[in-house]
């Protein structure tokens, strides 16, 4: 996990040594978090990869949304939903990052 160095030496049967030039290797194992508020009967879903830049970044085209009412969308990290009436909805957000890291997350949310 994180940012690594990566260089190597190979020597040949006679002795003679060589190195490659340096390469930055980044490891991201971790799925992206899906923060969800609601706010009066708007709902507020983000989707973020971390605040380090040793994390791949959200692949937006991946970010698919269920509002619980029928209504969804996709291609965005942060997404906005107004509910017509008050209730009980569940929400259902998956997304993946761009290592490849996926995450599926079910939410139970109260809409005043």
């Amino acid at each position: 996990e994180g940012v690594h160095s990566l260089q190597v030496e190979a020597t040949d049967s006679l002795g003679q040594v060589v190195d490659s030039v340096p390469a930055t290797l980044k490891v991201d194992r971790r799925a992206p978090r899906v923060k969800v508020k609601v706010s009066g009967s708007t709902l507020i879903v983000l989707v973020v990869d971390g605040a380090r830049k040793e994390v791949s970044g959200v692949r937006n085209s991946s970010v698919h949304v269920r509002f619980g009412d029928g209504s969804v969308a996709h291609g965005h990290a942060t997404l906005k939903h107004s509910y017509a009436r008050g209730g009980l909805y569940t929400i259902v957000v998956s997304a993946s990052d761009n290592a490849g890291n996926k995450r599926t997350v079910r939410k139970r949310v109260r809409v005043p």
